[in-house]
């Protein structure tokens, strides 16, 4: 039996932590905050259910990061207006800066990517990642 398609995706995800670690390491960051700057959308204010579903952390580990997030004033909790029970997460001018440092760096890694590949190969890549992110 072949490994070589786990192998090949061990070693991508291992250069990948590598140049989050670059990133990570010069910027003040939790793993958790780093992680919510790096896969969330830009929003102003998020749902903190959104929030969990989307960051598929355990909802005390939600809870610590929110508390780092606005401790460091990247954001603030609002209650919702419509729903007193519901929370959400705004976040500040800080946050928001935050963010776009983020994904100018992702910017920088997608750039990397595409000199190794063409559009129409990365295309497909894209494609076959998906298919794998979905199956697994």
């Amino acid at each position: 039996m072949s490994t070589e398609v786990v192998d090949l995706l061990c070693n991508l995800c291992r250069k990948c932590s590598d140049m989050h670690e670059e990133l990570y390491s010069k910027i003040p960051l939790a793993a958790s905050e780093f992680y919510f700057f790096l896969h969330m959308p830009k929003r102003k204010k998020y749902d903190i259910q959104f929030v969990t579903r989307e960051m598929n952390l355990s909802q005390s580990k939600i809870s610590r990061t929110v508390v780092n997030l606005v401790n460091h004033g990247y954001a603030c909790r609002e209650t919702d207006k419509e729903d007193k029970r519901m929370l959400n997460l705004c976040l500040t001018e800080k946050g928001l800066a935050m963010w776009d440092h983020v994904q100018k760096y992702k910017c920088t890694c997608e750039d990397r990517i595409s000199e190794l590949m063409d559009d129409e190969k990365k295309a497909v890549f894209t494609e076959y990642l998906a298919i794998l992110l979905k199956g697994l």
